[in-house]
């Protein structure tokens, strides 16, 4: 899928910005403001896109990379890269910003023409972010906005309940209408509005702890990551379940061993909504482009 080309539309998260470079400067979308709602999962949209009903909502899903972590699928969404492409940061989320930069001025805008907004972090509200994302559509120099919001990856490690405690929560922020508002000014200044997300997420309950130590670079509830192919294989004869997921794509010395479908890396009898798998729920999210309603 990743030699696909992004047109008609999208079809992994790395195409998305080669997507809205195409867009930008059409007729009807002189400025691009993209949201990327980090975690939120098909299911998740379908409640915020209830919220909405005041615009014109076009539809559609893409593939996020696997492992469907963080690190991986947002750092491919500003980018335009396949994450092989950015192997030197692919531990973290600290370069978006420079390669959000540096795809927008390599396409020939300049850098007052382009804006990176971070999440907010932990147990901060969204009021804030949103001035901010605001602030930035303000300054009619600015013709493309990137802006990650953080609130349900951030929930979903520490919600209770499972998938339908994720969903009251996702629900509560929707009637606040706050992402709606959001949308509704940056339109009236002027803005196409694209939302999308890096990843899903899956319930699932504990089969098992790999006692790895330092020979995994990475441990997460649904994916390990091993930087030692030998490491990798060794541990997964312990999971047989598990599922050793080849390099396409990725950096030669990175090596995922992802846990089956609703399973996660826990002890047994321990349970979590996460992420990292190739589940249908965390691989396919939304991309959504809202505009005026006729």
């Amino acid at each position: 899928m990743s030699s696909l080309p992004y047109l008609p539309r999208p079809v992994l998260g790395h195409h998305v910005p080669h997507y809205l470079a195409h867009q930008l400067g059409r007729d009807g979308c002189e400025r691009v403001a993209l949201l990327v709602i980090d975690g939120m999962a098909i299911d998740q949209w379908r409640i915020i896109q209830g919220s909405l009903e005041n615009y014109k909502v076009e539809e559609h899903a893409i593939f996020s990379w696997i492992p469907t972590l963080t690190q991986i699928g947002r750092q491919a969404i500003f980018s335009g890269r396949i994450p092989l492409e950015f192997a030197a940061s692919i531990e973290g989320t600290y370069r978006e910003p420079h390669l959000w930069r540096n795809f927008w001025q390599d396409h020939g805008l300049g850098p007052n023409a382009i804006q990176y907004l971070k999440p907010q972090g932990k147990r901060e509200s969204f009021e804030p972010l949103a001035n901010d994302i605001l602030g930035a559509a303000d300054d009619h120099r600015v013709k493309v906005i990137g802006a990650v919001i953080g609130l349900i990856d951030q929930s979903m490690h520490q919600i209770g309940l499972g998938t339908p405690g994720l969903h009251g929560l996702v629900d509560v922020w929707a009637k606040t209408k706050q992402l709606s508002n959001l949308v509704g000014e940056l339109l009236l200044r002027g803005m196409t509005v694209f939302i999308t997300a890096d990843h899903g997420n899956v319930f699932g309950r504990g089969f098992g702890k790999p006692n790895v130590g330092v020979t995994a670079q990475q441990r997460g509830e649904r994916a390990h990551i091993f930087r030692n192919k030998d490491f990798r294989d060794k541990t997964a004869l312990f999971y047989p379940d598990a599922f050793e997921w080849p390099s396409v794509g990725l950096p030669e010395d990175y090596f995922p061993l992802i846990a089956p479908y609703g399973s996660c890396f826990m002890p047994e009898g321990k349970e979590a909504v996460s992420h990292g798998g190739i589940a249908l729920e965390e691989v396919v999210v939304p991309f959504v482009k809202i505009s005026e309603a006729p």
